[in-house]
């Protein structure tokens, strides 16, 4: 059921809990919502080979260039052509670090003793790959050794801690928000679940949690940490967001649907929702994105751009 808490003793030895920057592998694997960090591995199992790939010699990303939108293209180009022969290896050396905060923040809260966590999750329970997906912490008691009364601080959870470290990126995709239940909002789960009605007036800027994320990545950026540089905060270290390298790795998998951006972008504050192509005119604090599936739900919140 969405919006519950579900908790256990779910995470194998500490030293191997950490996959990457935003997943736990536990007994089943727990994927970070709200954030996103830069990718250690990809489809292509080797993920510096993409130094070869995603350049602008390499003729699939001609063709991608050529016939995606004029706007995107603008977009894209000089970020490639400015990091021709190294996209790969930026974003793997800037997800190896990320990594390394994550596995940082672990093993400060978590011990071989007390190994349970709390798991917060919301419409969907799992992703397409079969995650668990949620907001993570560890539930402790005041006996040592014991962890299994206290609830989930959402302030205090592994997601909210990746993104002060500057490390993670946020990360926003509807339904997986997590809608506190002191909240006094009408949703209709079935209904919300189908993308086909929503009786939700609460500005999603406004929501207590979304607030909290919101703050926290804008603090991050303007103090200068992890992947933001001091003097210019607003341009990461990492050339690529990690959904714009995942999206431009698909054009180099066969099996992939999807060869570009596939997902609408809101922007929370402004109150319009872009087109997939058109996801980088929303500043990055202000990003809500939608499946396509989801557009009914983001037009009836959302004008289009």
């Amino acid at each position: 059921m969405p919006y519950e808490n579900f908790e256990g003793d779910l995470i194998r030895p500490i030293d191997g809990a950490v996959k990457d920057g935003d997943t736990l592998a536990m007994r089943s694997e727990i994927r970070l919502v709200g954030i996103d960090t830069p990718e250690t591995k990809f489809s292509l199992k080797e993920t510096r080979k993409f130094d070869n790939l995603i350049s602008l010699s390499n003729q699939k990303i001609k063709t991608f260039l050529k016939n995606t939108s004029p706007s995107l293209r603008d977009y894209l180009k000089p970020k490639i052509e400015n990091n021709d022969g190294n996209i790969g290896t930026n974003q793997f050396e800037y997800g190896k670090q990320a990594t390394q905060e994550f596995s940082s923040i672990v093993k400060k809260i978590m011990t071989h003793n007390a190994t349970n966590l709390i798991l917060m999750t919301s419409i969907e329970v799992t992703d397409r790959y079969g995650r668990l997906i949620g907001y993570v912490n560890r539930k402790k008691t005041e006996k040592t050794g014991e962890v299994l009364k206290e609830t989930l601080k959402f302030e205090n959870s592994f997601n909210i801690r990746m993104l002060e470290t500057g490390y993670a990126f946020m990360y926003l995709l509807y339904p997986n928000l997590v809608i506190e239940k002191k909240e006094k909002e009408n949703i209709s789960t079935t209904l919300t679940t189908l993308g086909l009605d929503i009786d939700d007036k609460t500005p999603d800027i406004e929501k207590p949690i979304i607030k909290t994320i919101v703050k926290t990545f804008k603090k991050a950026i303007s103090s200068g940490k992890g992947l933001f540089p001091t003097k210019k905060s607003a341009e990461p270290k990492v050339v690529l967001d990690p959904f714009e390298f995942r999206y431009l790795g698909r054009i180099f998998d066969p099996t992939a649907s999807s060869k570009g951006p596939d997902r609408f972008c809101a922007d929370m504050v402004s109150g319009k929702v872009y087109p997939p192509d058109r996801y980088y005119e929303v500043p990055k604090e202000n990003r809500l994105f939608y499946d396509k599936k989801y557009k009914k739900v983001a037009l009836k919140k959302y004008e289009l751009a």
